[in-house]
């Protein structure tokens, strides 16, 4: 082994100065030897990381390690082995770039803004915190402590101490490192394959609480995103309300983490509908009778949608326009029969915000749902909505504008139905 060692070492020293540095992986040796440099065997024990270090001569050095030797320095030098990023195809590697530029992060919706306001009055911020814990010496821990730590008790919990585990979780990964951190200690995997395997059906308070940790971390966190596609994510969120009639409150935190999922990530949306993404959301809006989740699957396409359209027309660059190009979200809609749904919900709706959702969506799609808008008993329906809001908008104060509104799109509405029919 010596002599082995000995003769590549040899090699490596006739190497030119400009050749990068040859790399060996130690196996099964215990030191490596210099050739032609008189050194006495010292005890300092090599501690490697994962940067290179210098290795003193006659030092020995643990097995597995990469080690190199210094061309520059005449030096040898060692460090950790690390694994081989796995390779990603060009289209994955455009929607990085595209998700990674700030320019294209959506704005928070209402529901975002409320929902992650009522975690923060939930809990006490880390200043708050560490304050409080400093003003009686107790030692305070790092966010990737406390993560580490909760998803070694989730591990080895029960089914009561895992709610609280979760609910904690929720908390700290709205924050963007936080959200890498969970997928980096391996939580991210760990809180799917628990949900993959919960029956939902028998226990949804518990699937409740894996799906939000999940949505909580995607949310505007594009590299999250990526490892979210990676871990099949989106396939389960889709089989699980495709084969399942879900539970309300279970299928809107479904919906959250779908939303968060697609919005900015052409890749995202792309697989969505290879997967069949608009027949399932077509066939969910038959299927649930709240207005309230109809609404906000009506607001999740109508959203993806108009993003298409802004992108395309800010004229971005040619491979962002490119991607939005292959995704035919409008059309896979209108096969599901999807326009037939926006004359009963929007005749159930009795909120202004639902009303003004589902009006916003049919004028998304009015140029391609003329045959489902021209039904009788929809436009006797639109102009009476449009005489309830024209009586809001006269009682309305003259600062506010927002009966007025209703009452310009209901007539944009009208008159793109009866110009199309007119034609």
């Amino acid at each position: 082994m010596k002599f082995w060692s000995f003769f590549i070492l040899c090699f490596v020293t006739l190497i030119p100065k400009n050749f990068t540095n040859d790399i060996i992986l130690v196996e099964d040796s215990s030191y490596v030897e210099k050739p032609d440099e008189k050194f006495e065997v010292t005890d300092e024990e090599f501690i490697p990381t994962l940067e290179w270090q210098r290795v003193k001569p006659g030092q020995g050095i643990p097995k597995g390690l990469h080690v190199r030797l210094n061309v520059q320095t005449g030096e040898r030098e060692a460090k950790i082995l690390e694994e081989e990023k796995p390779k990603i195809s060009k289209e994955f590697e455009e929607s990085l770039k595209l998700i990674n530029n700030e320019e294209f992060y959506p704005k928070k919706s209402h529901n975002e803004v409320t929902h992650e306001e009522e975690i923060r009055k939930k809990f006490k911020s880390y200043d708050e915190l560490k304050k409080e814990l400093n003003d009686i010496n107790f030692n305070v821990q790092t966010d990737f402590e406390i993560i580490k730590s909760l998803l070694e008790q989730f591990k080895n919990s029960n089914r009561s101490d895992k709610v609280t585990i979760l609910k904690d979780l929720e908390f700290y990964v709205h924050q963007f490192d936080n959200g890498l951190l969970l997928c980096d200690l391996g939580g991210f995997d760990l809180i799917l394959t628990e949900l993959n395997s919960t029956l939902i059906h028998e226990d949804s308070e518990h699937a409740q609480n894996l799906i939000i940790v999940l949505g909580s971390a995607i949310q505007s966190n594009s590299k999250v995103k990526v490892y979210a596609i990676k871990t099949q994510l989106l396939q389960i969120l889709l089989n699980r309300m495709s084969t399942r009639i879900l539970k309300n409150e279970l299928l809107s935190k479904f919906i959250f983490t779908l939303s968060g999922l697609l919005r900015n990530f052409p890749f995202a949306q792309h697989e969505f509908l290879k997967f069949g993404g608009a027949e399932i959301l077509s066939n969910t809006i038959n299927k649930i009778e709240s207005i309230k989740l109809k609404t906000k699957i009506l607001t999740l396409t109508d959203d993806l949608i108009r993003e298409k359209m802004n992108i395309i027309n800010s004229q971005n660059d040619l491979s962002t326009v490119e991607q939005y190009h292959k995704i035919n979200l409008v059309d896979e809609l209108i096969q599901k029969n999807w326009c037939d749904h926006f004359g009963n919900i929007l005749a159930t709706a009795e909120d202004h915000d639902s009303r003004e959702k589902i009006l916003d969506s049919m004028m998304s799609l009015v140029e391609h749902c003329q045959a489902s808008f021209r039904n009788q008993d929809l436009i006797n329906l639109i102009k009476k909505l449009l005489n309830i809001y024209k009586n809001l908008a006269e009682k309305e104060h003259e600062n506010d504008d927002y009966f007025v509104k209703f009452v310009k799109n209901f007539k944009i509405l009208l008159n793109e139905i009866k110009l199309k029919q007119d034609l």
